[in-house]
């Protein structure tokens, strides 16, 4: 699977001390194609994190679509590693494989 871009709303979590104001999250995929998220994501908010899930999880579907399938999904974890959100593999409308 190729690299998928950050959002404009998260960026790359610092190796060392947080930004302030901002939050980690871990975007794992599960289902077929497990992968646990190790980095994370510095995100300003629960809702920036969710926009940034739904592009993982469409563009995971746009360049893997045999992932396309209930079970697959994209997960985001807050830094105490529960799960604060869920999306599933797919396509928005109007994309191309």
């Amino acid at each position: 699977m190729n690299a998928v871009p950050l959002s404009a709303h998260c960026t790359q979590a610092p190796p060392i001390e947080p930004i302030c104001g901002m939050a980690t999250f871990y975007f794992d995929l599960v289902g077929d194609l497990a992968a646990s998220d190790v980095f994370g994501l510095e995100c300003p908010s629960v809702q920036a994190a969710r926009q940034h899930a739904r592009l993982v999880a469409n563009r995971t579907a746009v360049e893997n679509p045999q992932l396309v399938r209930e079970g697959n999904y994209v997960s985001v974890r807050n830094a105490r590693g529960y799960e604060v959100y869920r999306v599933p593999i797919s396509r928005q409308r109007g994309d191309r494989a």
